[in-house]
């Protein structure tokens, strides 16, 4: 699959509620906003099109990402958990493109590299679904068919895709590096493996 002809949604209405009061996603990492990295990352591949949630009325967040080329959603109901929120970006995205495949990555992973995408494009194949895995866990990245679109837009709750897993096959799995894959939780995750 081509990134060319692929979309890429970024989940960014999370709650953060291990984090605090303060939107993590606005956190500084390495003099940047936490969620820069993704965005920066992301902008340097070849994806066609580049659609992030955001929660609404979150303008300084949702200004890192128009910045980097993206389309902003805005989710009026973080509360709805990410199987919600994934939802709302997929069937937003089809409603307006109809793009081979749309990547799903998460805002607060700020240490996944461009290449990965381009793996993932690879690994897919005849599969539904390419997905990272550090061989601990399954986690985005990851890249799903357009057969899976209904699926997705029918989510709920907090699961995110892990709803569908397993009840979509076929997968392929990319081994990528655990560093790779690690996300930020607390406020102490900014300074761990530094």
């Amino acid at each position: 699959m081509k990134l060319e002809d692929c979309a890429i949604l970024v989940l960014a209405s999370g709650l953060s509620r291990r984090f605090g009061s303060a939107n993590k996603l606005l956190a500084n990492l390495s003099g940047r906003p936490l969620a820069d990295h993704i965005a920066q990352w992301i902008e340097t591949t070849p994806i066609g099109q580049k659609f992030v949630v955001v929660p609404h009325g979150e303008e300084m967040l949702a200004e890192i990402f128009t910045g980097r080329g993206f389309t902003i959603l805005e989710n009026s109901n973080p509360d709805a958990g990410q199987g919600a929120s994934l939802a709302m970006g997929v069937k937003a995205i089809t409603q307006t493109l109809s793009p081979a495949g749309i990547f799903v990555a998460l805002a607060d992973m700020p240490f996944v590299q461009p290449d990965t995408f381009l793996r993932l494009a690879a690994t897919i194949g005849n599969a539904n679904l390419a997905i990272a895995t550090d061989a601990k866990r399954t986690i985005p990245p990851a890249l799903f068919a357009k057969t899976l679109f209904p699926a997705l837009i029918a989510l709920t709750g907090d699961q995110g895709a892990k709803q569908i897993l397993g009840a979509h096959g076929p997968i392929a799995r990319l081994p990528v590096d655990a560093e790779q894959l690690r996300d930020i939780d607390t406020p102490t995750d900014l300074g761990a493996g530094k």
